[in-house]
């Protein structure tokens, strides 16, 4: 794993990486047949300075519509 990221499973189930990290791949784990089907599975910008002036449901939207400053909608 990458020094740059830190394995999260309690909060985020996953990795948070600062913003050196360059994502190449995503692996999921656990997958059963139609499991993701209809998702829609973003990965979004999540730096402090994105995420601190957020409330708690300004942050669910975010995580539910995607990055809408920087042109990444849930359409």
């Amino acid at each position: 794993m990458d020094p740059a990221c830190e394995r999260s499973t309690d909060i985020y189930d996953g990795l948070i990486c600062d913003g050196s990290v360059t994502v190449r791949g995503v692996r999921f784990t656990g997958y059963k047949p139609n499991s993701l089907k209809g998702r829609d599975i973003y990965i979004v910008p999540y730096d402090d300075s994105i995420i601190s002036p957020k409330t708690e449901d300004e942050i669910k939207a975010y995580e539910l519509s995607g990055d809408t400053a920087n042109g990444m909608e849930n359409t």
